[in-house]
């Protein structure tokens, strides 16, 4: 086997190429974290969180949704929990908006307390 690789920086340690960031550069607030993950769904569909906020206190919820046959796919969000959410998903048309009740793609990222 080869050596470890140990590589200290000005913001970060590098460990046999993983970074880990110190503390105190980390951009959240003590007690705040981020869960970012891609889920299939359909308009009106709870949405979970993978591992879940203690309290729907402050919960930040972003969502990127695939486009359809070169049509904007808008999300949003109701709801909100420590645990999830309901999502709105409606496709723009050229004549109006038609809800998304097929399974689709969509890119979530939540901020809430640990």
């Amino acid at each position: 086997g080869g050596e470890a690789v140990f590589h200290v920086g000005p913001a970060s340690i590098a460990w046999n190429n993983h970074d880990f960031v110190f503390q105190d550069s980390n951009v959240l607030p003590a007690g705040r974290r981020i869960e970012a993950f891609v889920v299939s769904t359909t308009d009106g569909s709870r949405v979970n969180f993978p591992n879940g906020f203690s309290s729907s206190d402050n919960v930040i919820v972003q969502l990127t949704a695939q486009r359809s046959n070169n049509r904007v796919v808008i999300g949003s969000w109701d709801n909100v929990d420590g645990g999830g959410f309901t999502i709105g998903l409606q496709r723009e048309d050229t004549n109006g908006a038609t809800q998304q009740t097929s399974p689709w793609s969509v890119h979530v990222t939540a901020i809430g307390n640990t």
